[in-house]
């Protein structure tokens, strides 16, 4: 198929399998893998009709003993450096964690004794409410001991006028003994000289 225009010209080939395999296998090529199902674990998905990877290597693929010795070696190595480095996590973690374990807790105390202070302070506020009202209803109604004081003024204006009274009888009953007695001891004194 040949996409031609003025200046460029653009080709392109479509291959059947059959016809891969065999220029694979021209060029030196023994085992060939066309991927026909979806394998997510390695990236293959099948997701454009007619479009498959392929895999192809030449010879049989034996990799030596030495070389599997030095990588099973070079894992162990990096196993060990990543358990160490999870170790160092893992701990750092739990110092993390204790951290913010013995914070939260002391917040919930702290939040548990501003909430008491608050209760306290909201029950203070209330008998000083209380205390603000029954002063307000002592001022503004005569109250039986306020009643009870009223009468014992009263009672004893009554007792003073009485006693004025009788100061004031006691005085001109004194006065008249008086003169009396200034009468007799004036005709006594007179009878006398």
């Amino acid at each position: 198929m040949f996409h031609s225009g003025d200046g460029s010209t653009l080709e392109m080939r479509v291959f059947t399998e059959p016809s891969l395999r065999a220029l694979f296998r021209h060029a030196g090529f023994d085992s060939i893998y066309i991927a026909t199902e979806d394998t997510p674990e390695f990236g293959i998905e099948q997701a454009v009709p007619g479009s498959r990877p392929i895999a192809a290597r030449k010879g049989c693929f034996r990799p030596f003993t030495a070389e599997l010795s030095r990588g099973y070696i070079d894992a162990l190595r990096c196993i060990r450096q990543l358990e160490q480095q999870l170790a160092l996590v893992q701990a750092d973690y739990n110092r993390h964690v204790a951290f913010h374990t013995r914070s939260h807790e002391e917040s919930e105390r702290e939040l548990e004794r501003r909430a008491e202070w608050a209760r306290n302070f909201e029950r203070q506020l209330a008998e000083r409410a209380r205390w603000a009202k029954d002063l307000e209803r002592e001022l503004t109604e005569p109250t039986q001991w306020a009643k009870g004081i009223e009468r014992k003024k009263d009672d004893l204006q009554a007792s003073v006028k009485l006693l004025s009274q009788q100061l004031e009888q006691a005085q001109a009953t004194l006065a008249r003994l008086e003169q009396q007695f200034s009468r007799r001891l004036g005709r006594k004194v007179s009878f006398i000289k």
